[in-house]
């Protein structure tokens, strides 16, 4: 699969500095694209399915939106109150999921920046992680509840924002 004027295969993220996310070919270390938005340092970044956008989450608490050829910020979520620790975008790339400090998992709409639901829990302090099943039915989020011995993965159904749990 390819990314319009470069291969899959040349691409290389890298965060630099307050607030700024670079590009670079893997190939030769050209740098492609300077992107900047964030107040703050980006903590996560991910690549759509199709290859035409990146979505990053930042200690500012805000979540971007970027075309990855042009570098254009095309959308800024606000939402979360802490630092975004994770984004993810489901398979078909029509949503984004974040987790952040806040113990939340936020899940948007792409293409209308509509916030669709929020996922949350009573017992985890912040969510680390989050990522959608291969289906994009599911989520999968990651926490931490306080530096408990036990920090619990969570499965979540993206239709209802219900947590699934185990009879």
């Amino acid at each position: 699969e390819t990314i319009p004027n470069f291969s899959a295969k040349e691409y290389r993220e890298s965060r630099i500095g307050k607030g700024m996310l670079k590009l670079w070919t893997a190939d030769s270390c050209e740098e492609l694209l300077t992107l900047n938005g964030h107040s703050y340092d980006v903590y996560s970044v991910s690549y759509s399915p199709d290859g035409r956008h990146i979505v990053s989450g930042s200690h500012d608490g805000t979540i971007k939106l970027w075309n990855a050829n042009t570098g254009e910020q095309l959308r800024s979520f606000a939402g979360h109150t802490e630092v975004v620790n994770s984004v993810a975008f489901s398979p078909d790339g029509h949503q984004i999921a974040t987790a952040s400090q806040d113990s939340s998992i936020k899940l948007w709409d792409r293409v209308t920046g509509e916030l669709l639901r929020t996922l949350t829990t009573s017992d985890v302090s912040s969510i680390a992680s989050v990522a959608f099943d291969p289906l994009g039915h599911r989520i999968a989020s990651g926490g931490n509840n306080g530096g408990l011995a036990v920090n619990p993965i969570r499965l979540w159904d993206v239709a209802t924002g219900e947590e699934l749990k185990c009879p």
